[in-house]
């Protein structure tokens, strides 16, 4: 696996360092950390711009080094790079360009501001990289504090049954995690607008309950697809159908079960569609409380 780690020097970045240190990878497992020196940042617009680039240049390359040097010691191939460009742009043309399987990236915060800035970067990445992407955000136990890996990670899959969320369970399925992790799999069934209230009318012939149990069955059918290419390699899980919006639906189901880390699935394509119409793998991204990986397949 070829894993291309964004960083800068905010704290989040830190928490994405320590989130790889922390977990296991497959062996032979190469990693890039990489910086880009952004060409449109604040210091763009002063006389002296070569000085300033220089300068920043030179605190990315120690930034990079160093947390492939922590890298190194937890056991991956690491190595840092140093790019100049626009990070939203320059991010998915590094990974195509050198093949990545994921990129990891973290996010600052919650915040208005937070989630405008993560929006120009991340949003961008999540639409236009070649490959799987996961935004890290820390996890804290009850008391603040970072939780520990002691008693592994909790692990929510969102399915809908389609391929590229099959393809998602088998990444799951594929990669090594942590000693008592916990896997639980769940499928959201949205139903039609003519089913609900206020819409929904008198159901005299039973037309409207045919819907809603059709559409509840594909969605525990998917679960249970899910569930199975999980438990093959061994893996303990539990599995839901939920009559909701996927969107809304993955964010409350992620808090109540107080998960780790979300995984969907995307087409290969521009544009994070998988699960339901529309932009819920970005949605989910940018809202979710805690870490979430969007495992990407062509097709």
């Amino acid at each position: 696996m070829k894993l291309l780690i964004a960083v800068d020097s905010s704290p989040s970045s830190e928490t994405v360092i320590a989130e790889i240190e922390a977990r296991p990878w497959a062996g032979g497992t190469e990693a890039i950390v990489l910086n880009i020196v952004d060409i449109l940042g604040p210091g763009s617009g002063v006389m002296d711009v070569g000085s300033i680039l220089e300068m920043e240049r030179e605190n990315a390359g120690q930034l990079v080094d160093a947390a492939a040097r922590r890298l190194r010691s937890a056991g991956l191939n690491a190595r840092g790079e140093v790019f100049d460009g626009v990070p939203r742009s320059a991010i998915p043309a590094y990974a195509r360009e050198w093949g990545a399987n994921f990129i990891i990236m973290g996010s600052h915060g919650h915040s208005g501001l937070v989630r405008f800035l993560l929006g120009s970067v991340a949003k961008s990445v999540l639409r236009n990289a070649p490959c799987s992407v996961e935004i890290v955000r820390a996890r804290d136990d009850e008391a603040g504090s970072p939780r520990s890996r002691a008693d592994g990670l909790r692990v929510m899959l969102a399915t809908d049954g389609s391929d590229y969320s099959q393809a998602a369970a088998r990444t799951i399925a594929q990669r090594p995690w942590p000693a008592g992790s916990e896997f639980r799999v769940v499928s959201f069934a949205e139903l039609p607008p003519f089913c609900l209230p206020p819409q929904a009318g008198p159901d005299q012939d039973g037309t409207l309950d045919g819907i809603r149990e059709d559409t509840m069955e594909r969605a525990e059918r998917a679960v249970g697809s899910a569930r199975a290419v999980l438990e093959t390699v061994g893996l303990a899980t539990t599995g839901a159908a939920v009559a909701d919006d996927p969107r809304t639906g993955i964010l409350d189901e992620a808090t109540r079960c107080d998960a780790d880390l979300i995984v969907l699935g995307s087409h290969g394509r521009s544009g994070a569609e998988g699960v339901a119409p529309g932009r819920t793998a970005e949605t989910v991204a940018l809202h979710a409380h805690c870490s979430v990986a969007v495992v990407r397949v062509e097709g």
